[in-house]
């Protein structure tokens, strides 16, 4: 949780995927997959490291 609320204050830390959103691993092995606007992010899916990401 408290990784996730530091990324209002710096939402450009994410790798830029194609989409255009942003993803960060936090406390391995967890990703976070984000939107960020200058007003707002939003946290569109958290999941640890060994699922499937296509699904």
């Amino acid at each position: 949780k408290t990784a996730a609320l530091g990324l209002a204050d710096f939402p450009e830390r994410g790798r830029l995927r194609n989409d255009g959103a942003r993803e960060i691993a936090i406390i391995p092995p967890y990703v976070i997959v984000y939107d960020a606007t200058p007003h707002r992010v939003t946290i569109l899916r958290v999941w640890h490291g060994a699922q499937n990401r296509e699904g």
